[in-house]
């Protein structure tokens, strides 16, 4: 049985998305998600969101939900990479734009355009 967790915001409230299978990726409590986010309210409309260590882009997706301009997930792991693209094509939203990097942390600031494309 694969476990889920869902989007607690926006306009794809209730949607599920996959927790990567691994016993090194903890997912993070909604109660801790919708503090961030209750503390950023409209705030996120019309930004970047960059999710850095994304695992299953919970953050990101949530940041997407809630009106973002983009999301940038970045992880080094290869699982997390894999999951975060079967979670985007499970929504199969309105999404207007994502960017996925099977990056470490450190090379993302780097690698990440300075502009939105």
């Amino acid at each position: 049985m694969t476990k889920t967790t869902i989007i607690i915001g926006g306009k794809f409230k209730g949607h599920k998305i996959k927790l990567v299978p691994s016993p090194h990726t903890k997912a993070t409590s909604s109660l801790v998600k919708e503090a961030l986010f209750n503390t950023l309210g409209a705030s996120v409309q019309n930004k970047i969101f960059l999710d850095l260590f994304a695992g299953n882009g919970s953050y990101g997706f949530e940041a997407l939900s809630r009106d973002a301009k983009q999301a940038y997930f970045v992880d080094a792991s290869l699982k997390s990479f894999q999951t975060l693209k079967k979670n985007h094509q499970k929504i199969k939203t309105g999404f207007r734009t994502k960017h996925y990097f099977l990056w470490s942390f450190y090379s993302s600031f780097k690698k990440i355009p300075k502009k939105p494309t």
